[in-house]
């Protein structure tokens, strides 16, 4: 009976061990696909692993800033048609890259403190007609 356990036990950790013991790092990272790091301004934005072609994450975004695209190096680099395979590194990290954009922020401005005032306005007016109700039931 022991010998069974023994056998058991000997066949599990084989069985454990082989993938490890047979596996070579740099064809595992050969076969792997290509990791794309989105960094913008220091921290990480997406993780995205190209294949055979991807379409860039959904743009950041900053208050009175315009993205103008992702820098690989000194470039700014389209990322829906860039190569990926003739980058050697693994992964590749892509910075935002942005402009001022004060018209921008102007108008998101504008929608944000004009959503702020209506919401004040229609307070105000359920508040008129609160009142008007409380004082003649009273």
């Amino acid at each position: 009976m022991r010998v069974s356990w023994v056998i058991a036990a000997l066949l599990v950790l084989a069985l454990i061990a082989s993938p490890v013991l047979s596996s070579d790092d740099s064809e595992a990272a050969d076969g792997q696909p290509k990791q794309v790091v989105f960094i913008d301004r220091g921290e990480v934005h997406a993780v995205m692993y190209y294949t055979d072609g991807f379409h860039a994450p959904d743009d950041p975004r900053h208050h009175g800033l315009r993205l103008v695209g992702w820098a690989y190096g000194d470039d700014v680099v389209d990322v829906d048609t860039f190569d990926f395979d003739t980058v050697s590194e693994n992964p590749v990290y892509l910075y935002a890259v942005y402009e001022e954009d004060p018209v921008g922020g102007a108008v998101s401005d504008i929608a944000y403190y004009g959503a702020i005032a209506f919401i004040l306005f229609c307070a105000f007016l359920v508040l008129l007609c609160l009142r008007g109700t409380f004082r003649r039931s009273g």
